[in-house]
């Protein structure tokens, strides 16, 4: 009871809390400094009105009921960079989620974040939160989440993951028009990085026409198998007529490599892929059709198809008036949402 002699329950319903306006632009988060009553935001806490998300960083509970996945992952994100100050940007795997860049796996549970290193003896007492080199050209603001660069980012995550988690970031932020320059530039800023010989290794590696994770888990596991790595996106022309554009291409054996994402195989799509496959056999190639858990979990698997296929083809011929046009990077918008990111 209060002093007026109204349970707190009550008084809550009675009292609603009052969110500041500064809210509406933090994805509804506001600090306790921002809130002009201090004794209303108490009993929001009390009464389970408002949820702390971070110290002294409140959002109301209804609002975080209704968020989910990467709106829900942003906005605890944006709750712990309120809390620390404006020094501090997130980075590797948060940065990722922010970016829009599909992930190999999950979004780390504790945000990951990174502010310039104030003096040459100062260290981060978390691991979590990582003091380094930051210069304004590695800095970003995404969605109004401070944020490392892309290619700041993409260099994190190349030097620290493992080489095919890298490739896929480093795909899609070619694909999305940043250029390997770019990349390489940041690379160049920091010579003496743990990690820098693997972080070349992947812009080096890396191909912006691969146009999903999937492409590029077949592009690592040729690599990782000894085999020859694929060629990305390959128009098959009959004459003036475009037939098909494949997946991938080993020129030399004339064999097509294709994705199986699920959607692929959605209502009548299986039926038009056995056609166009039909197609494309017609012209002189065959195809190898690989799925995400072959290329994930299996590797020796594809490898082995991928040999025997290739002793298959010693003497693939292509038909007269078929031409395969390489391609360049179609520039396509980093994704809202991915299927490869959150967990089922």
């Amino acid at each position: 009871m209060d002093k007026s002699g109204v349970d707190r329950a009550t008084f809550a319903m009675l009292w609603p809390v009052r969110i500041p306006d500064i809210a509406a632009a933090q994805r509804q988060l506001f600090t306790r400094a921002e809130a002009d009553d201090k004794s209303g935001v108490d009993w929001g806490l009390e009464s389970g009105q408002l949820t702390a998300l971070a110290p002294g960083v409140l959002i109301a509970t209804a609002a975080l009921a209704a968020l989910t996945g990467k709106d829900l992952y942003e906005t605890r994100l944006l709750a712990e960079l309120l809390h620390r100050g404006d020094e501090w940007h997130a980075n590797r795997r948060s940065a990722a989620v922010v970016h829009g860049l599909p992930l190999l796996g999950c979004p780390p549970t504790a945000p990951l974040l990174v502010r310039e290193r104030r003096n040459a003896t100062e260290r981060s007492s978390s691991r979590f939160r990582h003091l380094s080199a930051l210069p304004p050209c590695e800095r970003d603001c995404v969605n109004g989440i401070r944020v490392t660069s892309l290619p700041r980012t993409v260099f994190d995550i190349s030097r620290r993951e493992a080489f095919r988690s890298a490739v896929i970031v480093a795909d899609a932020a070619l694909r999305s028009g940043v250029p390997r320059e770019d990349l390489q530039a940041c690379a160049d800023r920091h010579p003496r990085w743990p990690g820098l010989r693997a972080a070349r290794d992947v812009i080096a590696f890396a191909d912006g026409r691969a146009e999903s994770p999937l492409e590029s888990l077949g592009r690592v596991g040729c690599r990782s198998q000894g085999l020859p790595v694929f060629e990305p996106q390959v128009e098959v022309w009959v004459g003036r007529r475009m037939i098909a554009r494949v997946d991938g291409l080993w020129r030399d054996q004339l064999l097509v490599f294709e994705g199986d994402g699920a959607v692929k195989f959605k209502g009548g799509a299986d039926l038009r892929l056995l056609g166009r496959q039909e197609d494309l056999r017609a012209t002189g190639l065959d195809v190898l059709r690989a799925d995400w858990d072959e290329l994930h979990s299996r590797q020796d698997d594809f490898g082995q198809r991928v040999r025997a296929r290739f002793r298959e083809r010693t003497q693939a011929t292509l038909a007269a008036g078929v031409r395969l046009v390489s391609t360049t990077v179609r520039p396509t918008p980093l994704s809202a949402e991915d299927t490869y990111r959150w967990a089922a």
